[in-house]
């Protein structure tokens, strides 16, 4: 049994709530924004001259699109993480098509493309398939990529940027809390971090049962692995208060860049005010 799938505790669930206000704030902000980056996207990708860094900018080019739009959509509102799935996807398609006219203009040097292939789809598809033909870029000294290959991974890259754009977009919702009572999300954040980890196996079912006091006997520690304790609270009343308890893990490769492993034991777990005072007293300490 997961920590979130306790029989008696509840956790916070989405209102899944749509405001027209955030729809309209995705639209009217997020796709000018996504038409300018689309044609900046696709004048890098014609002169960036190495592989492997214009695998890093198709990455960062659609996660770009994925954060427009979930800020531009939490900042009006939206709960509801598939509706910001449908705006992510929407955008990211609208990424790919901009960033393909960019790159044409950038291939003739000129603007004036833009709009001939932006009111020319069959003159689009010729040209692209004339790419193809004679192939557009190689790795190395080896001949230009043409044909199926590059159909493929031309087809990778426009799954890439709209792939990245909707998960992107879903998840920035999906992991933030929402007040319903004052109509606005809960930012504010009391985190203790370097806590013991977790030896007693009691301490989780125990504070999914309401029993807080094995929780509080977690000391501080000075370790790569420890316990780390979030508070969430609506800072504009009492109503909405969780309790988050993961596990955090501090390792470094092989070349010494540190990596981070977070596993959650407890997310979102509701509970009451007093509670949360108490506890954060108990910590502070």
């Amino acid at each position: 049994m997961t920590a979130n799938s306790h029989p008696t505790a509840r956790f916070y669930e989405s209102s899944d709530r749509i405001n027209i206000i955030g729809i309209v704030l995705v639209l009217i902000i997020g796709l000018p924004l996504t038409i300018a980056l689309g044609l900046t996207y696709g004048y890098l990708m014609w002169n960036i001259p190495s592989i492997y860094l214009s695998v890093l900018v198709v990455g960062l080019y659609g996660g770009l699109i994925g954060v427009i739009v979930g800020f531009l959509g939490t900042l009006g509102k939206i709960r509801n993480k598939y509706v910001l799935l449908a705006l992510g996807l929407f955008l990211g398609i609208v990424a790919e098509y901009v960033g393909w006219l960019g790159w044409m203009g950038a291939i003739f040097e000129s603007l004036d493309a833009i709009p001939m292939f932006l009111s020319d789809f069959t003159a689009f598809t010729l040209f692209i398939r004339n790419l193809a033909v004679d192939g557009v870029w190689s790795i190395g000294d080896a001949p230009p990529i043409s044909g199926a290959l590059l159909y493929f991974l031309w087809a990778l890259e426009a799954l890439s940027v709209i792939g990245l754009a909707s998960i992107v977009a879903y998840n920035w919702a999906n992991n933030k809390i929402f007040c319903e009572d004052c109509n606005k999300w809960v930012t504010k954040q009391t985190a203790f971090s370097s806590l013991a980890p977790i030896t007693d196996k009691n301490i989780v079912p125990s504070a999914l049962d309401g029993n807080f006091e094995p929780l509080k006997t977690l000391e501080r520690v000075n370790t790569d692995l420890f316990s780390r304790l979030t508070i969430h609270q609506c800072d504009n009343c009492n109503n909405a208060n969780y309790l988050s308890l993961s596990r955090i893990h501090i390792t470094k490769d092989s070349r010494g860049r540190q990596k981070t492993d977070e596993t959650d034991y407890i997310r979102h777990l509701v509970i009451d005010y007093n509670t949360a005072e108490d506890i954060k007293t108990h910590f502070k300490q």
